[in-house]
């Protein structure tokens, strides 16, 4: 009788532990889940980023430079950019592949953006990510301004932040500020945005 109440007693307590709810933390510069907790990619890395077909190839270069600049700064690789390209369709989503496209249709009521970073997660940890570029409304360089043209290095630079999971920051210096002029360079990452890294990663 005792060892049955004892018994009970041990699967109340897992129990309850087991159903205990996470704890809310700082958000460090990242999207939270519903409990406060930071949602990331945690030890799951590198990512593999796949090129859609729709991906201009002049654009090539300065997508992988932007991972590259993200990989720099964590002091490992991150992000992968891989070279075969995707070939399915443009619709994306939940297709176990991240994948970064160039839509050339766009929500009207969307149209101030010039691109967009889908994060799907599971408790606190992403599971796939997908990326749409505005080839729609917007026009972009690699390594020749152009003006009224938005910088794809800085652009993609800011989007493969999101793919971390960091969200937007205007409150000081970061390439992850929620809008990038014409023309505008961001290429580098600031203070806050080594911060956020060196919080989670």
């Amino acid at each position: 009788m005792k060892t049955k109440k004892l018994l009970a007693l041990l699967f109340l307590s897992l129990g309850l532990i087991g159903c205990s709810k996470p704890k809310s933390e700082d958000s460090c510069g990242f999207v939270q889940n519903v409990y406060g907790e930071r949602v990331s990619w945690k030890d799951n890395l590198p990512v593999k980023m796949w090129l859609h077909a729709s991906v201009p190839a002049e654009f090539e270069v300065s997508i992988r430079q932007a991972a590259e600049t993200w990989n720099r700064s964590l002091g490992r690789t991150a992000l992968v950019i891989e070279t075969q390209r995707s070939t399915g369709s443009l619709a994306g989503g939940r297709d176990n592949q991240n994948v970064i496209y160039f839509l050339n249709q766009w929500e009207r009521d969307k149209s101030s953006e010039q691109g967009r970073t889908s994060l799907y997660w599971v408790g606190d940890q992403i599971q796939e990510a997908d990326i749409r570029i505005n080839d729609y409304i917007y026009n972009f360089y690699s390594t020749n301004p152009q003006s009224g043209f938005v910088s794809m290095e800085s652009l993609a630079l800011h989007e493969l932040g999101h793919v971390l999971g960091l969200k937007h920051e205007d409150a000081s210096p970061s390439v992850m500020a929620t809008y990038l002029r014409a023309n505008q360079e961001r290429n580098q990452l600031q203070q806050s945005d080594q911060q956020s890294l060196d919080c989670e990663y």
